[in-house]
C-alpha cells in the first residue's frame, strides 16, 4: 500500500500494469466484436484515461464526463458541419453555442454539461482526420461504451477492495 506522495513499488506497478493491459485490452477487443473502426475507439480509451486517470475514478464526476464527452463531439459537429447542412444561420448558431458553452466553463457553471472533458472531448473531435461529420454517432458510441466499460470496472474493483478490507482476519 502506498501513501500519498510515494512512489508504488516495482511488483505493484507490474500488476497495476496487467491489469490496465486487461481492461485496455479487453475493451479493444469489445470494440473489435461489434464492428467499432479502430480510429473511433480511441474515444472510449480517452474517456478512460480522462476518467480514470485524470479524475481519479471520482464517481462525482463520472457523469458529467458522460454528458459532457457527448456535448463535446455534438459541439464538434455543429462547429464542423452547421454551416455546410444549414447556412449562415447554421454557422451562426454553431457560434453562439460555443461562446454560451465558454462563458459557462470558464465561470463554472453548468459543470454537467461543461467541464473539462467537453473541451477535451471538443478538442478531440475536431481533429480533421477524424471527420466528425460523418462520424459523431459512432464517436458517442464508442465514448458511451468505454465508459460503461470502466465504470463497470471499477465499481467490481471497488467491491472487491471493499470485501477484501471487511474479509475476517485470523489473531
Amino acid at each position: 500500500m502506498t501513501h500519498a506522495g510515494e512512489k508504488p513499488r516495482a511488483a505493484s506497478t507490474l500488476l497495476l500494469l496487467l491489469g490496465v493491459g486487461i481492461v485496455v485490452g479487453g475493451l479493444l477487443s469489445f470494440y473489435e466484436a461489434i464492428g467499432i473502426s479502430i480510429a473511433m475507439t480511441a474515444f472510449g480509451s480517452l474517456f478512460l484515461l480522462y476518467w480514470a486517470a485524470i479524475q481519479h475514478q471520482a464517481w462525482g464526476e463520472f457523469l458529467p464526463s458522460v454528458i459532457g464527452g457527448m456535448f463535446g463531439i455534438a459541439l464538434a459537429w455543429l462547429l464542423l458541419n452547421g454551416g455546410a447542412l444549414f447556412g449562415l444561420p447554421g454557422t451562426a448558431a454553431s457560434f453562439v453555442v460555443l461562446v454560451c458553452a465558454l462563458f459557462f466553463y470558464l465561470r463554472g457553471q453548468g459543470h454537467l454539461v461543461v467541464n473539462n472533458g467537453s473541451m477535451l472531448f471538443l478538442l478531440v473531435a475536431t481533429i480533421p482526420d477524424l471527420h466528425v461529420g460523418q462520424n459523431a454517432a459512432v464517436m458517442i458510441l464508442s465514448l458511451v461504451i468505454g465508459a460503461a466499460w470502466i465504470g463497470a470496472v471499477s465499481y467490481i474493483a471497488a467491491q472487491v477492495r471493499q470485501a477484501w478490507r471487511n474479509r475476517p482476519t485470523k489473531e
